[in-house]
């Protein structure tokens, strides 16, 4: 199970590595959460809100296991001056595209277009298979996207 706690609420407060002082102060946050035994074999997944303008944008793509059966789902936000956007599989968002370079959603009269540049290689995460941390992912917290 995925979950947004929040797409961006302000950030105060610091990190000494390396004895720099890295200052958070006046920076954006973004808390999600994910629970269960298994990740899915297959999930994209991009957030971003540094915009100039107070904007936060994620989306997810995920194969999902249900009933049996499985079903490729997707979640997506965008709130944009204090308004949300949102693209979900439950609102009959269609996944038009959904590879390592581009993902185009289309609802209703809203459509989405994210471009990636340069995916990186990332880091590897020790990721749940059946219960157990046995499995591995690798996710990369600084991609530069085109939305």
């Amino acid at each position: 199970r995925h979950g947004v706690i929040s797409m961006m609420h302000s950030l105060s407060g610091s990190l000494m590595m390396d004895r720099e002082v890295i200052s958070f102060d006046q920076g954006r946050g973004y808390i999600e959460k994910d629970s269960g035994t298994s990740f899915p074999n297959f999930y994209q997944w991009i957030h971003c809100n540094s915009f100039d303008e107070e904007s936060s944008i994620m989306v997810s793509i995920a194969n999902i296991p249900f009933l049996g059966l499985r079903f490729t789902g997707c979640i997506g936000a965008i709130i944009h001056k204090s308004i949300e956007y949102r693209l979900a599989t439950y609102s009959g968002v269609k996944i038009l595209e959904s590879n390592a370079n581009h993902i185009s959603l289309k609802q209703g009269k809203y459509r989405l277009q994210v471009e990636l540049f340069e995916p990186p290689k990332g880091h590897p995460l020790r990721s749940p298979v059946q219960g157990q941390m046995n499995g591995s992912v690798r996710e990369s917290n600084n991609v530069k996207a085109r939305f």
